[in-house]
């Protein structure tokens, strides 16, 4: 038994040190154009606390502004994209449709980066995520100017 125990020790210590390094650290989710008139824009989400939202098209606050959410706020956001375990999602999910805007995530976490491509046709957990990210970012008298226009980098 000790033999057992001894030998499933070192399993153990390697999945705690993997699940350790997928701490996510940065979010970024960018809403992409329509044929109409959807809003363009992106939030950027730091562990710290740190948002940043830039409007480009069709939205109420066109440019960038920042504000600071709080670290316990960010990081519960980030634990939910832990929880749903987005670092196993595909890279691009296709969309058929060509007049519906998209979703793309930009996600660091560790050394790695993941990119989530129009995640409006990928699993539901992901617009759940980004009406998650939509309520955390609604700019407002708080939020401080930073400059007039936007450019988005997708």
């Amino acid at each position: 038994m000790r033999k057992l125990a001894l030998s499933l020790l070192p399993v153990l210590m390697i999945s705690l040190f993997a699940c350790a390094q997928k701490k996510i650290s940065y979010v970024k989710m960018n809403r992409t154009a329509c044929f109409g008139r959807c809003p363009v824009y992106s939030v950027e989400i730091y562990d710290n606390g740190l948002v940043r939202y830039s409007g480009q098209y069709y939205t109420d606050h066109q440019g960038v502004y920042e504000t600071n959410i709080g670290k316990s706020k960010a990081q519960n956001l980030m634990k939910q994209f832990s929880k749903y375990r987005v670092d196993t999602c595909q890279n691009e999910y296709v969309s058929r449709i060509s007049d519906i805007p998209g979703i793309i995530y930009n996600i660091k976490y560790g050394k790695t980066n993941k990119r989530i491509n129009n995640a409006h046709f990928g699993p539901m957990y992901l617009r759940t995520l980004a009406a998650n990210i939509d309520s955390l970012s609604q700019v407002n008298s708080s939020w401080k100017k930073k400059a007039d226009t936007a450019i988005l980098k997708y």
